[in-house]
């Protein structure tokens, strides 16, 4: 069966977080999914990790470190699935993640883009993030930043997406062009979800 979502983790030197990550992507419910890990050149043995204790994941190598940036995009091409999520290496998912991004997209009025509350991992009660919000002179700033978890609990519009962990429809993302690489590791999706507004997305 085709997966409903492609879930692409981009990792460099990231071994030791793979066991947590990998284990809640493939705790996820009521979805059927993929799971593309994208290595950038890891000198930590993280492609040899992965073939052995995780056989199921589509496993991408780079010659290179070539970023968050590109790897995300090297990951999507590789993608089989309509949506398609990213989530960095160094997260646990809830398991009802991916169902509850995918109950937020609302493609005939635009909701195209869908982002995630975050938590610290060593703090749950704390948000790192609920999506972007942008100022008035044009930069982008973490909603609800080190405020308590419970300030974030109500689903709504905002701004842009955190690439730690959000979704799209694959078509939309290959229209936007994918993630900029000229940014490599920071703020290629307040780029992106820049352009997704100037193109009508919400």
């Amino acid at each position: 069966m085709e997966p409903d979502i492609s879930i692409v983790i981009v990792t460099w030197n990231g071994r030791q977080h793979l066991q947590t990550c990998l284990q809640s992507v493939a705790a996820q419910r009521g979805v059927r999914t993929e799971t593309i890990v994208v290595d950038n050149a890891s000198t930590d043995d993280t492609p040899e990790y992965v073939r052995s204790r995780f056989p199921w994941v589509r496993l991408v190598t780079l010659g290179e470190n070539r970023g968050f940036a590109a790897g995300s995009n090297i990951g999507a091409r590789e993608a089989r699935g309509r949506l398609v999520a990213f989530l960095n290496n160094d997260t646990a998912a809830d398991a009802g993640w991916l169902r509850a991004l995918a109950a937020g997209l609302d493609e005939p009025n635009r909701f195209a883009l869908v982002t995630s509350r975050i938590v610290y991992m060593h703090d749950p009660d704390t948000i790192d993030s609920a999506g972007d919000g942008v100022l008035r002179w044009g930069g982008a700033f973490k909603r609800h930043h080190g405020e308590p978890a419970s300030a974030a609990l109500a689903t709504q519009e905002v701004f842009g997406v955190c690439g730690a962990a959000c979704m799209m429809p694959r078509a939309v993302f290959d229209e936007l062009g994918g993630f900029d690489e000229d940014f490599f590791a920071s703020h290629e999706d307040v780029d992106l979800s820049y352009r997704a507004r100037l193109r009508g997305y919400r």
